[in-house]
């Protein structure tokens, strides 16, 4: 059995072809190009690209976004070394699977862990959930899922906690019959047209976002914690650079991230760590770590009146 893809030229295709197409054998599973404004030998190099998939779907993808690449005389390591994948904006970017026969397809939700950036205890949770957690901080799930065309399957938000893994993940496909069909987490079967469907996940990556370099204090260089304001959320080491950066003055601040154990709590003094952010003042010399200043030294203190 045969079947014909027609690829769709963008409005930007430079050559004067008007129509070209893929005919792929199910049965032996060999491709051909039909088109008569190209040369025997043009269309026998991109024919031995279909070496480099594993679907017709896929290779049919990938022609009609590098068509006018491949004309021009780029070599397939050549696009895809010019073609990196797309980090998109997003603090957690879930990667993509093998897939065939999809016309469309989308993740519409999932079943994640998560662990509480407060108390570290794992939830279970859904794609989109709010609630709170027994120690009384405030978890969001958030998902905006994507029509896969791409290695981006959607982007995940998740504030006040760690993601950790998914658990099951619910699809939505569409057969290229116009039958849409939901599973959960892989597929194999026949479609009622004969097309045999099949998608399984191989592997989860994660593209890093590229974190904002954290703004250095110079009014506090040997602050060992950061102040979250919640006028906008943002930690800032004091108020000065926080006015300095923000477009607003800055709100009293009851929460802090201690730069030594990483852990956000009230601000305090002294943290669960043992850390002192504010050391006591003393007026003695107590080896050199108390006061040093002599004109303000006790004086019970014999450091005050030696030389």
């Amino acid at each position: 059995m045969i079947k014909r893809y027609k690829i769709n030229l963008p409005p930007s295709f430079t050559y004067d072809i008007k129509d070209i197409s893929v005919l792929h054998n199910k049965n032996t599973n060999h491709v051909a190009i039909e088109c008569e404004s190209l040369p025997e030998e043009i269309l026998e190099s991109i024919t031995n690209l279909y070496k480099h998939f594993t679907n017709i779907n896929d290779y049919v993808s990938f022609l009609t976004a590098n068509l006018n690449k491949l004309l021009d005389g780029m070599s397939y390591e050549e696009i895809q070394q010019k073609n990196p994948i797309e980090f998109y904006d997003g603090p957690t970017n879930v990667k993509m699977l093998s897939s065939f026969h999809f016309l469309l397809l989308q993740l519409k939700g999932f079943t994640l862990f998560v662990k509480c950036i407060k108390c570290s205890k794992s939830i279970k949770c859904n794609s989109e959930h709010k609630f709170t957690c027994k120690c009384t901080n405030h978890i969001e799930i958030s998902y905006k899922s994507k029509i896969i065309n791409s290695p981006m399957v959607g982007n995940l938000c998740i504030n006040n906690a760690y993601f950790i893994s998914f658990v099951d993940l619910f699809f939505i496909g569409s057969c290229y019959c116009n039958k849409e069909i939901e599973f959960t987490n892989s597929i194999d079967k026949l479609c009622t047209c004969g097309d045999k469907l099949y998608l399984s996940i191989d592997s989860i990556d994660y593209l890093k976002k590229e974190n904002k370099p954290i703004v250095t204090c110079t009014h506090y260089k040997e602050s060992k914690r950061m102040f979250i304001f919640p006028c906008c959320n943002t930690p800032y080491t004091c108020p000065l650079c926080h006015d300095k950066n923000e477009a607003h003055k800055y709100q009293w601040a009851y929460q802090m991230i201690c730069l030594v154990c990483n852990k956000r709590d009230n601000v305090k003094d002294i943290c669960s760590c043992g850390y002192e952010h504010l050391k006591k003042k003393s007026a003695f010399w107590e080896g050199g770590k108390g006061k040093r200043d002599k004109t303000t030294m006790s004086k019970k203190d014999s450091k005050k009146y030696k030389r």
